[in-house]
């Protein structure tokens, strides 16, 4: 259909089954439920469902909000390390730090996946305007055709005319 289309194709997205999105409370999406991702509308509606996994890791916070929150934590391990801290401490710092920093690198791919298909559905909205405006363009072109061929004869009749 286009290249859009073209491009999510190749990228094997697929819906969950209904029963997987109505158990997620996603039954605003179960109409695309088994469905691969190949139009603009679809990568919108997946983006939807992106962002409402996204909004169950850390507490609704986004990757950005994390940054902080990450080297705090991986400070916290080295001033522990550098203080002499028992290997326990040590090592309770650390889980917390890759947990956060787990989180953050999840949030980092979802969101950019998300943006992409954004992305994607919003080119596919201006293919499918500049579609419609060469369409009109082209209407609008063969009536200024038929314009001038009846101005030409009209010229022509009114020419050969006897004064």
């Amino acid at each position: 259909m286009g290249y859009v289309d073209d491009e999510l194709s190749s990228q094997n997205i697929s819906f969950p089954p209904a029963a997987a999105l109505e158990e997620d409370g996603r039954t605003d999406l179960v109409k695309f439920a088994g469905q691969s991702v190949n139009t603009g509308p679809e990568a919108e509606a997946y983006a939807s469902f992106i962002d409402g996994h996204l909004e169950g890791i850390a507490d609704g916070a986004t990757y950005a909000d994390l940054g902080t929150p990450e080297r705090e934590a991986n400070g916290a391990v080295e001033a522990a390390t550098a203080s002499g801290a028992s290997e326990s401490e040590i090592a309770e710092l650390e889980a917390k730090a890759a947990a956060i920093t787990g989180q953050r690198n999840t949030l980092f791919k979802g969101e950019t996946l998300r943006g992409l298909l954004l992305s994607a559905f919003a080119w596919s909205t201006v293919g499918r305007i500049a579609g419609i405006a060469a369409i009109a363009a082209f209407l609008a072109g063969g009536v200024m055709l038929l314009l001038v061929a009846l101005g030409l004869r009209h010229h022509h009749k009114v020419a050969t005319q006897p004064a």
